[in-house]
């Protein structure tokens, strides 16, 4: 009688999910191996994502310098503007993404503007009446793109800081509510 007990309650108890301690422990090896396996193929991926991302950055410098840096410069002026064809890059950008806070509207606020210059839509008007409107680039939409999408990345400013017009109430002199 007792041996059938013993039968019964271990097949209840393998039924149930009960294992023995090396069986636990074989599952447990099983599901760090399967999660150290997922975690290199993550890995794998990032890197390629990453690789790729730079790829993308490396042609959009390139298109920048061949395009771009004809007129304008990647270095920002401080007010002088003495043998500029056009406004300073990190201006630019700083007006566009006060203005354009997602990598998508920027991208099509920018690409929009270079295929159609329009003083009307100028967020930048003190440049346009001192460098005069820039001419339209007829270049492939996603030419336009990748150099839009590379200036995005190059010039990583954070909302609020330089000077600003004011929205933060310290009317750019370091009192407005991003010094609060």
């Amino acid at each position: 009688m007792n041996k059938l007990w013993i039968i019964a309650l271990a097949a209840w108890m393998a039924a149930c999910g009960h294992t023995s301690g090396e069986q636990a422990k074989e599952t447990r090896h099983r599901t760090i191996d399967r999660k150290h396996r997922e975690s290199v193929a993550n890995d794998r991926q990032n890197d390629k994502t990453v690789a790729l991302q730079t790829l993308q950055i490396d042609e959009g410098k390139d298109k920048l310098k061949r395009y771009c840096l004809i007129c304008h410069t990647d270095q920002p002026a401080y007010g002088n503007h003495e043998g500029l064809t056009a406004p300073p890059f990190p201006g630019v950008v700083r007006h566009y993404k006060e203005v354009y806070s997602s990598k998508e509207e920027f991208i099509r606020a920018v690409t929009a503007y270079v295929k159609k210059p329009d003083s009307t839509r100028a967020l930048m008007r003190g440049a346009v009446e001192e460098f005069g409107l820039m001419p339209p680039l007829p270049l492939p939409d996603d030419t336009l793109k990748v150099i839009a999408e590379t200036l995005y990345e190059m010039y990583d400013m954070p909302a609020g800081r330089g000077r600003g017009r004011g929205h933060g109430k310290g009317h750019g002199r370091g009192r407005g509510r991003m010094h609060e």
